[in-house]
């Protein structure tokens, strides 16, 4: 939203020195301009220059107008604007610079266009119902700054990624997630949190000998209530006089999310909900510290556990993926915890030591996926949670190698897809066409030249450990057939399948041929 005239006055330095004279309060401004001979005058522009550049032949009646004039120039002026009555005008005193006076507008109109345009984010993520930590994120951006908020027990709720910060203050709230009576004698922030309270607005302050860092602190509040503080630490840039408007701003929106979602009033979850998204960055943490936060939150861990990832098209598909998952795997599973993270859908799933997954047990979660076009990778199973950002890159890789060789899956199972992992991380470094064994290669070109499909046949034989019933189930051909074709087999390669090492290497080069794409 453009500015008004009275509000970039508003913003200058020196403005009671200032004469200023206003008949057309609600006209905004868009732009500036030197005065330089205009002939013509734009109302949704600011001319700035020198009162004497204005001849009297052709002397404006309406506009915006910035002057510097001398001290009998300031008089006369004042009493033609009053008998005028039109256009906005302020007269500034001569020794004023005027090209700090455009540079210092435009810097104005400068900061008020980004924080609309950030302000239209942030709005934008409060009716998508991005969350509170998307709303630190985009705050963060437009502060220039690193964003926390707490709750009004001082547990951590949200916070803005900043891995170079060295506050210490900053860094152990952050990490432990909540105020030890230790941190409160330590780091006394109170005489700022109570300021913040009693004035209703943010303020500036720091800890003197403790940490210089300026901070602004501000209070989140729903009906009078405080429900949240929230902190700016002064590490990117200096603070600028706006940000204490944009940190107002802030708040306002933080509590409309609070209002619209109860469970930040759960500060539990989200103090479990945090851990889990820190151990997903791969954030610096101590396993003391991990423990630590685990057993004030009275997380009971499951002993064996795995990461489904479910590809979402838009978050509002959430509001049914979430209640749909709890109450269909709860059969299966004994404890889940699902967060959103990297525009996924991620769920801890915890299970007896004696359960396994596979897609049969997955059935109706399969039909659920597939009934919304939504893709889900499901990890390996793990016993140690500090492995869980690993076993999420597992779930996330499944879904992205299922794809990548064809498979129309629902759900990827890294178990079934670890093999092209390693393939891809192989292709890294080496051609990994030179892994494949010599005997897969040359039935690869005789497929391709007598239209026949013996490579298939003998990556279906190995992976069916050479049940020549299953092996013939799979392709959809008679038991015949299938003898047919292995006679050719073995006339072309020898007994060489005969060895189980020799069909493991046909296996793992089929899957490098599948991987590449050159079957």
């Amino acid at each position: 939203m453009n500015l008004k005239f009275e509000q970039i006055i508003e913003k200058l330095e020196n403005k009671e020195h200032y004469v200023i004279v206003c008949f057309d309060e609600e006209q905004r401004i868009e732009s500036t301009r030197l005065i330089y001979n205009q002939k013509i005058w734009h109302k949704e522009l600011l001319y700035i220059g020198y009162a004497n550049q204005l001849a009297s032949e052709n002397q404006p009646k309406n506009g915006n107008f910035l002057l510097i004039c001398s001290y009998e120039e300031i008089a006369a002026f004042k009493d033609k604007l009053m008998n005028q009555k039109s256009g906005n005008w302020c007269l500034l005193p001569e020794q004023v610079s005027v090209n700090k006076l455009m540079n210092k507008v435009q810097d104005i109109l400068s900061d008020s266009q980004s924080f609309t345009q950030s302000s239209a984010a942030l709005l934008n993520s409060i009716i998508q119902g991005r969350g509170l930590a998307y709303i630190m994120e985009i705050a963060s951006e437009l502060l220039g700054n690193p964003v926390m908020l707490g709750d009004n027990n001082h547990r951590l709720l949200a916070y803005s990624r900043c891995d170079d910060v060295e506050d210490n203050a900053w860094n152990e709230f952050r990490n432990t997630g909540y105020c030890t009576y230790e941190y409160t004698v330590k780091y006394d922030f109170k005489p700022f949190v109570e300021q913040s309270a009693r004035l209703k607005a943010p303020i500036i302050g720091n800890l003197g000998e403790i940490s210089r860092v300026n901070r602004i602190f501000a209070t989140v509040n729903i009906d009078g209530n405080i429900v949240g503080h929230l902190a700016v630490l002064e590490h990117r840039r200096p603070f600028k006089d706006k940000d204490l408007e944009v940190v107002t701003f802030v708040c306002d929106l933080i509590s409309a999310e609070m209002q619209k979602n109860s469970q930040y009033f759960d500060s539990r979850n989200v103090m479990l909900q945090n851990l889990i998204l820190d151990l997903l960055n791969g954030d610096h943490l101590s396993k003391e510290n991990i423990l630590d936060r685990v057993k004030y939150i009275k997380w009971r861990i499951p002993y064996k556990m795995y990461v489904l990832a479910i590809e979402y098209n838009s978050y509002e598909d959430t509001y049914t993926l979430i209640p749909y998952i709890r109450e269909t795997l709860t059969q299966l599973f004994t404890e889940e915890e699902t967060v959103i993270y990297e525009d996924k859908l991620v769920i801890i799933l915890g299970c007896e030591d004696n359960v396994y997954i596979n897609e049969r047990g997955l059935g109706a979660l399969d039909v659920f996926l597939r009934k919304n076009a939504l893709k889900a990778g499901i990890s390996q199973e793990f016993n140690d949670i500090i492995e869980l950002k690993d076993r999420f890159s597992q779930a996330v890789n499944a879904i992205s190698l299922g794809k990548k060789v064809g498979k129309d899956e629902a759900i990827y199972l890294y178990e079934d897809y670890g093999i092209y992992h390693m393939i891809q991380l192989a292709g890294a470094h080496h051609d990994v066409e030179d892994f494949c064994h010599p005997s897969v290669l040359k039935l690869k070109k005789y497929d391709q030249k007598h239209n026949t499909e013996y490579l298939k046949t003998v990556y279906a034989y190995v992976s069916n450990m050479k049940n020549l019933v299953a092996t013939a189930n799979s392709l959809y051909i008679h038991r015949n057939t299938l003898s047919y074709r292995m006679s050719k087999i073995y006339e072309l390669l020898g007994d060489c399948l005969e060895d189980d090492a020799i069909a493991m290497k046909f296996f793992v080069s089929y899957k490098i041929l599948e991987y590449t794409g050159k079957l």
